[in-house]
């Protein structure tokens, strides 16, 4: 199912990752794959550098380790403002 990219939002790292899968309708108790959540290219990096912009120069890796591993996956066959959200 494809729908459209919410805003990006949240004050931290971990808040932004959980408010876009909050938004996309995870309601915050199930287990969540985030090989499930796809988003284009562009807007991956749109993401990062929101999640850069939350935290000083120093955190910056950890921060982008937590994207890499907790955040949505990458696909050229996803269009730029939307979200593959694949079923289980």
């Amino acid at each position: 199912m494809e729908v459209e990219l919410p805003e990006f939002r949240g004050d931290n790292p971990v808040d932004v990752v959980l408010n876009l899968y909050k938004d996309l309708g995870w309601d915050g108790k199930t287990s969540i794959d985030p090989t499930n959540i796809v988003l284009s290219k562009n807007d991956w990096l749109r993401l990062f550098d929101k999640i850069r912009s939350t935290v000083p120069e120093e955190e910056v890796v950890n921060a982008g380790f937590l994207l890499i591993n907790k955040g949505p996956s990458v696909s050229d066959i996803v269009p730029e403002g939307k979200v593959l959200i694949r079923r289980q």
